[in-house]
């Protein structure tokens, strides 16, 4: 598995989400349906998928209805040049609350379709640059891709 360890600075580039729950349960297996919160990295560097966690997969699986798995072999090559293999997509609509929302509910402006690759990695799930650039995540989270006056433009204009 890959580690984001404590002391690791992409920790704190985390951002928290969670798939909503189901309003009604149409299945009694779901019965206990809750919202799950999750983290996730915004990674403009992940080309081609978003990858999610084994175990926050299982999670999904064992507690939320609002998900579809597809078999797809996926290879991923990391950042450290190792190469992971996937043999599942996991289809799911995140709530993913933008940097300085107007509300503290989750609406339909902020919900955003993922389509990840399960793999053996630490962190919840890792966004791919189509689906930041589908979902305009770089207004959402200015300060996640640039600081300075940039940062004041683009909080200023989207924000």
């Amino acid at each position: 598995m890959l580690e984001i360890n404590s002391d690791n600075p992409l920790k704190q580039e985390l951002i928290p989400f969670s798939i909503p729950a189901q309003t009604a349960t149409r299945n009694a297996k779901y019965e206990n349906d809750e919202a799950l919160p999750g983290n996730c990295l915004l990674d403009t560097g992940a080309k081609g998928s978003s990858f999610m966690s084994d175990d926050f997969a299982n999670q999904i699986l064992k507690r939320n209805n609002r998900h579809t798995v597809s078999a797809k072999q996926h290879t991923i090559q990391t950042a450290g040049n190792n190469n992971l293999i996937s043999n599942q997509i996991m289809s799911i609509d995140i709530a993913l609350p933008c940097e300085k929302s107007h509300s503290s509910s989750a609406t339909e402006d902020n919900l955003v379709h993922v389509d990840a690759a399960i793999a053996p990695i630490s962190t919840d799930l890792i966004i791919d640059k189509d689906t930041i650039r589908s979902n305009d995540l770089v207004a959402k989270f200015p300060s996640h891709f640039a600081q300075g006056k940039l940062l004041e433009h683009l909080q200023a204009f989207f924000l």
